[in-house]
């Protein structure tokens, strides 16, 4: 419960928010009698073990608790940042089907540890040093990564490990993934076990001919420099290419995949044990699954899709029996599911102006399919049964708001993790059968508990007519008209209003609000899960689009909600950081104070894929980046902004900030900074979310409040927390 008002920096600085401490990473065994889970033992801790919840005798017990590290490795370190993992302890695991009972593999203080529903995970032997470990089905085997090189480890330690994989290098790897495909991409692997063991496939990444940047570490005596290679616009990207070697060793068959597989974007193992991978050419207008043999190394075209603009990857694609795969595709303009025949003729099965947001089960047996969309509202997200054969919808899920779903393998059983602004995550166990529903984790908290109010729903107008979704925090004392603060992200494959905890327990929107602001999240066109149209209005045109619908925010909330035009400002980080910019420089008379978080300055200094796929390369779209960068507009920024950035950034690297800033010097605008000294692009620790939290609120209250509401906590360091 939160039970001091107004809210103090402690209080919104503290990890985990409230309600967000539930079961994460659930996973069914590969026999269904287990569910299993991730979670703190305490609900004060950020340290994750992993629970059991046995589906015969319905009892829970905790399988494995978190490894002592003394300190992370510089490989687990940016496998969290491209996952956005915060929390420690344990944060991967994986099941497999044992040999005579269901095993996990979990990490441990050196390597990796074997663990069972019946046994201790104990520590196997010759895993010291190893990455992105897995087991092989039967659980006498381990794969992982050391030194670059793909080995196989017996897990009774009877033999030593056999090198799959010869003549890794700084710079040149064997089954791990290089920074495009793990950040743009999310394919965080690299390499995949054949379910019945036999073969490996894996990826070389060869990064040795990108330059890399340096990015300054400062905490100690002395400073030390990371080279991280970093494709920037428009330079070289990766080399990878995808081969399959002998899990007993041998030599490796590579594939040719032909000269536009630039992104090697998804890689799995089909049933009927060959490979498929999907990739994509540089510009990201030509998406094409490929089908290739291990044993002959022949390669075969499945399916190809292209588009004018370019092709967003499938929500997911599952691979059956029959040599056919069931997918998703945008070619209608919504997402939706797509049905492939062994031949590679493709069938939409469902339509209309809504979107399947994941495929979260495919019963072969009976011809159906579950999906989660957003019916009947894009801020919402149901569960709904498709008959394959006929694209007939049935909604299994029926309270408002967000549904995650994940079934058993048997169908038998599944897993509801449902939120509202009302109420934070509360994961339901549910069977076939309705009448049994099981809770797991905590009951949810709600609003009223913590004695917050979630924001009201929002409709507007852009200026085409188009609709876009806001929601407003409207404080309850003050005097109008109130200053505003518009929170921002604004960039692709993102949706922050939706009817989701998240938008409640934002204690940094509820501490403005107490403190006499108005709040406001809009999601404007390029925003994701409201069609392929609505995305693609940022096309080759970032900073344009999405700062007229902020403008549209703003003057709305100055008509219907009692804003002060004279009081407005503006806050993001990430892209969020970059909106805030171009927004101030390019409207400054409508946001007058800004906060920009980790920004992106000049989309011509971020990373190939991402950027062009949305800008286009440099060469073809000179004039569209030009209009984007910040720096084509500094004569009209405001003096009142705050840049706060992590300086070992290495997504959006520092020198984005410290280039804005010597440019400002040279426009007679000098921005105030604060340099984050041990930060990457999600800042960690308390006293670091505290520094940042207290240090914007103060900025946005002393710049758009006349006259500024205080408290005893905000004293410098009253409630500073400490260690």
């Amino acid at each position: 419960m939160i039970d001091h008002f107004p809210l103090t920096f402690k209080q919104i600085a503290d990890w985990p928010l409230p309600g967000m401490t539930g079961p994460q990473q659930l996973q069914f065994s590969p026999d269904s009698g287990w569910l299993s889970y991730l979670a703190p033992e305490r609900s004060s801790s950020q340290e994750l073990s992993l629970w059991g919840f046995d589906l015969t005798t319905r009892t829970q017990k905790i399988l494995a608790q978190p490894p002592r590290l003394s300190q992370l490795s510089p490989h687990e370190i940016l496998r969290r940042e491209r996952q956005r993992q915060s929390w420690d302890g344990i944060t991967s695991y994986i099941w497999v089907a044992g040999t005579t009972e269901p095993q996990f593999l979990v990490p441990d203080e050196t390597g990796f540890a074997l663990g069972s529903p019946t046994t201790r995970p104990i520590h196997i032997r010759q895993s010291e040093g190893g990455l992105d470990a897995k087991l092989f089905a039967d659980g006498k085997r381990l794969a992982l990564v050391r030194d670059g090189n793909i080995q196989v480890v017996p897990i009774d330690g009877s033999a030593p490990p056999i090198v799959l994989t010869q003549g890794a290098q700084p710079g040149l790897t064997y089954g791990l993934s290089d920074y495009i495909s793990a950040e743009e991409f999310g394919r965080q692997q690299g390499f995949w076990i054949r379910p019945d063991g036999a073969f490996i496939a894996l990826i070389e990444a060869d990064v040795r001919h990108i330059k890399p940047f340096p990015i300054v570490h400062s905490d100690g005596d002395f400073p030390s420099v990371e080279a991280f290679p970093y494709p920037l616009t428009g330079t070289a990207n990766p080399i990878c290419r995808l081969g399959v070697v002998p899990s007993t060793g041998g030599d490796i068959t590579w594939f040719d995949l032909g000269p536009d597989a630039e992104y090697l974007a998804e890689v799995t193992w089909t049933p009927t044990g060959r490979l498929a991978v999907l990739h994509l050419d540089r510009s990201q207008r030509h998406l094409h699954w490929t089908l290739c043999d291990p044993i002959t190394g022949s390669v075969h075209s499945l399916y190809q899709e292209s588009v004018p603009t370019y092709v967003n990857l499938p929500a997911k694609t599952v691979f059956l029996s029959d040599g056919g795969a069931l997918t998703t595709s945008e070619s209608s303009g919504f997402c939706h599911l797509l049905a492939i025949d062994p031949d590679g003729r493709a069938r939409t099965i469902t339509q209309g102006r809504w979107t399947v947001t994941d495929i979260v089960d495919v019963d072969e047996s009976n011809h159906s399919a579950a999906i989660l969309a957003t019916l009947p509202d894009a801020r919402q997200r149901h569960l709904f049964k498709v008959d394959i054969g006929h694209g007939t919808l049935t909604q299994i899920t029926d309270k408002p708001g967000v549904h995650q779903v994940m079934v058993s393998p048997d169908h038998q059983w599944w897993i509801d993790r449902h939120e509202t602004l009302r109420h934070s995550p509360k994961v339901t166990l549910r069977h076939r059968d309705p009448s049994e529903q099981i809770l797991i984790g905590q009951a949810a908290t709600t609003a009223d508990d913590l004695h917050l109010v979630p924001p009201e729903w929002v409709e507007l107008a852009a200026d085409d007519g188009t609709a876009l979704f806001g929601a407003l925090y409207r404080p309850s004392a003050g005097v109008a008209p109130h200053p505003l603060v518009v929170s921002v992200y604004g960039g692709p494959h993102a949706q922050r209003v939706v009817d989701a905890w998240a938008l409640t327990v934002d204690l940094e929107a509820q501490y403005l609000v107490q403190q006499g602001f108005l709040v406001l999240k809009v999601d404007n066109r390029g925003s994701a899960n409201r069609g392929k149209a609505f995305e693609e209005a940022l096309y080759q045109r970032f900073g344009t689009v999405e700062v007229r619908d902020q403008v549209r925010a703003a003057a709305w909330a100055v008509r219907f909600a009692d804003a002060d035009p004279d009081r407005i400002g503006i806050t993001g980080w990430s892209y969020g950081g970059y909106l805030t910019l171009m927004a101030m420089a390019t409207a400054p008379n409508v946001f007058r104070v800004g906060v920009a978080g980790a920004p992106v300055t000049d989309f011509r200094l971020y990373d190939t894929a991402y950027t062009e796929r949305y800008m286009g390369h440099p060469d073809e779209n000179p004039d569209g980046y030009r209009k984007a960068s910040v720096f084509s507009h500094l004569d009209q920024l405001p003096q009142s902004l705050l840049i706060i950035h992590g300086v070992i950034d290495e997504n959006v690297h520092f020198h984005h900030s410290l280039r804005l800033i010597e440019a400002g010097i040279a426009h007679g605008i000098v921005p105030e900074l604060m340099a984050l000294p041990s930060s990457r692009h999600l800042p960690r620790g308390q006293n670091t979310r505290y520094a940042i939290c207290k240090r914007r609120l103060e900025f946005l209250q002393t710049h758009l409040q006349k006259n500024r509401l205080g408290s005893e906590d905000d004293t410098p360091g009253a409630d500073m927390p400490r260690h």
